[in-house]
């Protein structure tokens, strides 16, 4: 099915998923009509926050997925909704989720904790079993995932496991487009070395961020997602490096420091308990555009983060001068 879903009913998409098992975005709820008002009810000291979390295999007992996975532990689960609801953040952007039950329960948990992020949407690349998500309090412009990103290496024509999730929404701050990522993991793959495939979806990456600059300057875009890899590794050298196609001036910050040598236990965001290393995995970018906002970054507090997760949630927050 070369097709996706790009706004459908759970029903829909649980039909697709249950039995053909292929990659599909859907969204869970959205509200039309609801942009218009969204700038008009916010006055010049709101704060957009946005989060990109790592979730670590949520799933949940009723999910019926290609692979059987244990649901994760309900202790996990509630310190990782404590974390977000902390925040309070506009914008929620999620790695390693179960399918359309697993989004619902997490939706239904943080309503119920008294955050509301109505507006949601599912994103499967070829990788069935952990995907992205969406959840926002303002109403989705437009959904541009599309499942399929094939790059070559080695002689052989690869699928990128988890692909881009590519969502406009209309926020206080104008309409903002967010890529959300979820590259390979440093673990073993028979395929190829797993460094390689990691760079080869950068490129993929990369090439989608000039086209969206291309075929529209000034939009407001972040990217965000567990890159898994470090500071001066290749992928993120990559991302760095991409020059806007208009201006060949630098596309994209990061809205943080890189590091920070004056307390280095904020700097890392993944904890790989195996081999007991701690990295900096996880990143969020914004366009040149975005950066009159006055970005604020922190990650999640370690303690209740290795509770939740085996990453911290990395938190920004966009503010009108």
């Amino acid at each position: 099915m070369k097709s996706w879903f790009k706004s459908t009913q759970l029903a829909l998409a649980l039909w697709a998923s249950a039995f053909f098992c292929l990659p599909f975005c859907v969204a869970l709820e959205t509200t039309k009509g609801a942009s218009n008002s969204v700038t008009s009810r916010l006055n010049s000291k709101d704060i957009v926050t946005i989060i990109s979390y790592n979730l670590q295999n949520y799933f949940v007992e009723t999910e019926d997925t290609v692979k059987p996975q244990s649901p994760k532990d309900l202790q996990k689960m509630q310190a990782a909704h404590n974390i977000i609801v902390q925040q309070h953040p506009h914008i929620l952007a999620i790695q390693e989720i179960g399918g359309p039950q697993a989004l619902l329960h997490l939706q239904k948990s943080l309503t119920q904790q008294g955050l509301n992020l109505p507006h949601a949407v599912l994103y499967t690349g070829i990788d069935t079993v952990r995907q992205q998500a969406l959840l926002s309090k303002y109403p989705i412009v437009s959904n541009n995932s599309t499942p399929y990103w094939s790059y070559k290496l080695n002689g052989q024509h690869l699928l990128m496991n988890r692909g881009i999730l590519d969502i406009s929404l209309q926020t206080p701050l104008g309409i903002i487009r967010c890529l959300g990522v979820h590259l390979k993991s440093q673990r073993f793959s028979s395929i190829a070395h797993q460094k390689d495939i990691r760079y080869q979806e950068t490129l993929l990456l990369k090439r989608h961020i000039q086209s969206i600059l291309t075929q529209k300057a000034n939009t407001k875009l972040i990217v965000l997602g567990d890159f898994n890899d470090t500071l001066n590794s290749k992928p993120i050298k990559l991302i760095k490096s991409i020059k806007h196609p208009k201006t060949d001036k630098k596309a994209l910050y990061p809205g943080y420091s890189m590091t920070n040598k004056s307390s280095p236990d904020t700097i890392w965001t993944q904890y790989w308990e195996y081999q007991g290393i701690y990295s900096k995995f996880d990143y969020i970018w914004v366009s040149s555009n975005l950066t009159q906002y006055s970005p604020q970054f922190q990650l999640s507090a370690i303690k209740e983060s290795l509770l939740g997760s085996d990453h911290r949630a990395c938190i920004l927050k966009l503010s009108r001068p």
